[in-house]
């Protein structure tokens, strides 16, 4: 197995679908969770952000854009 990134980002990580990405990132934020990976539109149609939880999971939080 080959595991792409650095040791922060080397940890079990899940996706989960949204249909208000910038809803839950202001409140992860809010609530104090650890993000990862900024905010973002990625060029393939989707806007995410990368959150880690307490126990060191990866949150990945993404929706598709509509444009």
């Amino acid at each position: 197995m080959t595991i792409i990134g650095n040791d922060d980002m080397a940890a079990p990580g899940i996706s989960v679908g949204v249909a208000d990405v910038d809803a839950v990132h202001a409140k992860a934020v809010e609530q104090g969770f650890e993000i990862v990976y900024p905010l973002r539109d990625e060029e393939w149609g989707v806007r995410r952000f990368m959150l880690r939880e307490p126990s060191g999971t990866l949150i990945n939080v993404v929706s598709h854009r509509s444009d």
